[in-house]
């Protein structure tokens, strides 16, 4: 059963719905032929979303989206300014409707630029270590980096299930 069956079924209310649409294996030499620079298609994957909030009474998404570099490039600080207009451009169109964007973010990383993250409209930062085990030094380097740069009213943090003591 989907989501949206689901929800059919059972209609979701007085709850809060924040799909989580994930890409964990996409290249960033896709990302950058689709969604990252192509107009159109940021605006038909934005419609589609938009779309499917209404009809099943989503409070908004959660977007997830950690590309891999490729043959052809490496992801660059480019990638993360583009992902970070895209995510401000998805967030204002959900804000329009009364819906909300919460975006994964990994600290430190080029993609998922925290300090260009929170120059957006996004309404949450959900920030996670994605080691299984992590030293609770790393631990605290990157829950300390997060916390300098976004408001902790905007910041959700997720410790990885293992830390490892020093």
């Amino acid at each position: 059963t989907t989501l949206e069956e689901f929800s059919m079924k059972f209609p979701l209310q007085n709850i809060e719905v924040f799909p989580h649409v994930a890409y964990d294996s996409v290249n960033i030499t896709a990302l950058r032929n689709g969604i990252l620079n192509d107009e159109s298609i940021q605006d038909e994957y934005i419609t589609t979303l938009i779309d499917k909030s209404t009809r099943f009474n989503y409070t908004g998404y959660s977007l997830d989206l950690f590309p891999n570099d490729d043959e052809l490039g490496y992801i660059q600080y480019a990638d993360g300014q583009s992902y970070a207009d895209f995510v401000d451009k998805f967030s204002g169109r959900l804000h329009k409707i009364g819906k909300q964007l919460r975006v994964y973010a990994e600290p430190g990383d080029l993609f998922s630029n925290i300090e260009l993250l929170t120059q957006t409209s996004v309404d949450l930062i959900i920030t996670q270590a994605y080691e299984y085990k992590i030293d609770i030094g790393q631990f605290r380097d990157k829950l300390f980096f997060a916390l300098h740069h976004v408001k902790k009213e905007k910041l959700v943090d997720t410790p990885p299930f293992t830390i490892l003591q020093d």
